[in-house]
């Protein structure tokens, strides 16, 4: 067959229409290496890890510790359980309790391996938490790279995406960190309409499956943008649209139906979670940079100012922002030249793909879009703006808007509140965008001219995004885990931790003592009538005041009711709360049923009060 030469930009091979045609990379391992070296040296700069805090420390005893749990629970119960994954050993008696909170089910196989080695569970959190940003970049590179066609562009995308303040303030919420799947996800789809292969398209649906066993407001909005790009790509493509590739979006569809399972749970226990009036992007949002920006000192105490910032951080930088309006204006004002090599009608190409490696492309130097990409990045952008659009909340200046239907009818919506955080896949259209528009602008560079400035560009990225990295340790001293051991070794039996912090205890008291107690309580397994989510059993503040009133008479019909064998005193303050004294302790002890047993391990008390009846 007769081609036209490929145009070279900067010194740069081109690619073509073709996603197997152009130049092959001699090196490509060594390339995925020095890539993957790069990530996760950009992730160690913006975090600087040490030893310690890996094995020692997590970023706050709330959240993350709560993902400890997750996560444990999750490895434990697939190991011996696994047709009864949810009924986790919280909020005891009620069934379904892990669905109170994102069953990660998708990062249960890696932290189970570090676990299983012998790592901490402070030490196991943090890998899987550098793993995820490490694959974020990898997957925002491979898909910015597959819309470019330039690596420096890529490696820009990446860092605005993975690094801006969104991750600073959620660096906690190990569910949030899983936006790395965005990119990934499209990449796939994106392959599987171009290629109608069924490598593309179980590749595909093994992504959708991560997904949606990931976070919930990430699969919520994920969904809506899968629509938003296929319905936009069938109007493009409706005369296209061929039996193979129906085959292999029914090839998607069918494998992501086996994450169906983790879902009905959620659907079972039915939460609605109220509605914030605050709980939507607002304008500010773009501007609440990094708590404690290096750079930005000024708009830091601005968003102090403001106030409800964990929900409200979505600067993107100024850098990415100005880099992404180049983008599009080089989208409107570039235009790109397709010739066609056609074949004679004996030769023509059966596939869609035989006919595409037919085709080759001559790029427009003035396009910082590789040939045949564009109309993916249109796509995007309208996806990105539907996320905006929901992401805005349900009201507002007393304007209904669109969320406030998708939150009464469809499921998967009635229990989101934080509804900011469907604006991710903007964030991540805005990246990459602003790779187009960096390509754009170093297009007449030559190549080590366009590195060196690419340098510059994320070296003044990652200064707009930097900030304080916050730590604490997570207490596993033997005192503190001495009656954790020991419950281990009793029978099986529903236990209350006292006193036990709730909703209605002193700010932050419940995820600061409630979610480490659940991690100490992987060590027994026992069944407890404590636990923290994000929400919780209708009767758990009832339940919260009857037992810290223990023994009284009340509490001890409780305990009778719940059908409790053990009662744990904790004694001592336990991150900055107060537990019980001493004193008050032993008074709780010298005040039990002549038939209940106390005995002091480390700091706490264990009170076996017998088995109960039948």
């Amino acid at each position: 067959k007769v081609t036209q030469p490929m145009t070279a930009i900067s010194g740069r091979p081109l690619p073509s229409a073709s996603p197997s045609a152009g130049e092959p990379d001699p090196h490509p391992w060594r390339r995925r290496v020095l890539l993957g070296a790069l990530f996760l040296g950009l992730t160690a700069l913006m975090l600087r890890p040490t030893w310690h805090s890996l094995n020692r420390t997590v970023p706050d005893l709330g959240d993350p510790v709560l993902y400890i749990w997750v996560l444990s629970w999750g490895a434990h119960a697939i190991l011996t359980q696994p047709l009864h994954l949810f009924a986790a050993n919280i909020f005891w008696p009620h069934p379904l309790t892990l669905a109170y909170s994102d069953n990660l089910l998708v990062l249960v196989p890696l932290f189970g391996l570090v676990r299983l080695v012998g790592a901490s569970w402070a030490l196991a959190l943090n890998l899987v938490m550098l793993a995820l940003l490490v694959g974020s970049q990898a997957s925002t590179y491979l898909l910015a790279h597959w819309l470019t066609g330039r690596r420096d562009a890529a490696v820009l995308a990446a860092i605005a995406f993975t690094f801006s303040s969104f991750l600073f303030v959620h660096f906690g919420h190990t569910q949030l960190l899983l936006f790395g799947l965005f990119p990934l996800c499209f990449y796939l789809l994106f392959r599987t309409l171009e290629e109608r292969s069924l490598r593309w398209s179980t590749l595909l649906g093994a992504a959708n499956v991560a997904m949606l066993m990931g976070a919930l407001y990430y699969a919520a909005i994920y969904a809506v943008c899968v629509l938003v790009i296929i319905g936009g790509w069938l109007l493009l493509h409706h005369r296209d649209l061929s039996r193979r590739l129906v085959h292999c979006l029914v090839v998607a569809g069918a494998i992501t139906l086996l994450a169906v399972p983790t879902l009905v749970p959620y659907a079972r226990l039915n939460q609605e979670r109220a509605l914030g009036p605050r709980s939507g992007l607002r304008p500010a949002d773009l501007i609440t940079v990094t708590p404690g920006s290096v750079l930005y000192p000024g708009l830091d105490h601005a968003a102090k100012k403001r106030g409800g910032r964990t929900e409200h951080t979505f600067f993107p930088g100024f850098s990415t922002a100005l880099l992404a309006l180049v983008g599009v204006g080089a989208l409107v004002v570039s235009r790109r030249r397709r010739v066609v090599d056609r074949l004679p009608p004996d030769r023509a190409p059966v596939t869609p793909a035989a006919a595409a490696d037919q085709t080759r492309v001559e790029r427009n130097p003035d396009d910082p879009i590789a040939p045949g990409r564009r109309e993916y990045v249109w796509l995007l952008i309208a996806a990105a703006g539907a996320s905006v659009v929901l992401a805005l909340g349900p009201q507002v200046h007393g304007i209904t808007m669109p969320f406030r239907w998708f939150h009464d009818h469809l499921p998967g919506f009635k229990n989101l509140r934080a509804i900011s955080r469907l604006a991710m896949p903007a964030m991540l259209t805005g990246a990459l965008l602003a790779g187009v528009g960096f390509s754009w602008l170093t297009r007449r560079l030559r190549a080590t001219m366009a590195a060196l400035v690419a340098v510059g560009v994320a070296a003044f990225m990652l200064l707009e995004f930097a900030g304080p990295v916050h730590r604490v340790v997570l207490p596993t001293d033997q005192a503190t885990l001495a009656v954790y051991h020991e419950l281990a070794r009793r029978p099986q039996g529903a236990v209350v931790e006292l006193p036990v912090a709730g909703s209605i205890s002193p700010p932050h008291e419940w995820p600061f003592v409630e979610a480490p107690r659940m991690v100490y309580g992987t060590i027994d397994w026992h069944d407890r009538v404590n636990g923290y989510s994000g929400s919780a059993p209708d009767d758990y503040l009832s339940n919260v005041v009857s037992f810290n009133s223990f023994p009284s008479p009340r509490a001890l019909a409780t305990a009778r009711r719940l059908k409790l064998r053990y009662v744990v005193l904790h004694t001592g303050p336990f991150a900055g709360y107060p537990q019980y004294t001493n004193t008050r302790a032993e008074a709780i002890v010298a005040a039990l049923p002549k038939d209940a047993t106390a005995k002091r391990y480390g700091n706490s008390w264990l009170i076996d009060l017998g088995a109960p009846r039948r």
